[in-house]
């Protein structure tokens, strides 16, 4: 799929953590694919304590890649420049701007 994109931009909002608590990706694996996607966009990273998060956790019995905002900044910005975060209301969200044309 990603060979056919010819995308501007990609926004991916509240999916980071489903790809990796529910389809067991490594962060920065999942990053890359959606880094690569597109050369800017906006990924939302949500908490691992967000209420939404939590039953997710929950069903993998504690086994997990890493995910926490360090990590995901740091696998982030080693495929991008990070523009601009912003967080997004009293749950923890934020949004991230990159742009990985260096």
């Amino acid at each position: 799929m990603q060979e056919r994109s010819d995308a501007d931009a990609v926004m991916a909002l509240a999916l980071i953590h489903h790809l990796v608590f529910g389809a067991n990706v490594p962060l920065p694996q999942a990053m890359g694919w959606i880094v690569g996607l597109a050369p800017r966009g906006l990924i939302e990273f949500v908490p691992p304590d967000d209420v939404q998060v939590r039953p997710m956790r929950a069903r993998r019995n504690g086994i997990h890649h890493r995910y926490d905002r360090a990590h995901f900044v740091e696998a982030l910005a080693a495929l991008a420049r990070i523009e601009k975060s912003t967080v997004i209301g009293p749950s923890g969200r934020e949004l991230f701007r990159y742009d990985r044309r260096r």
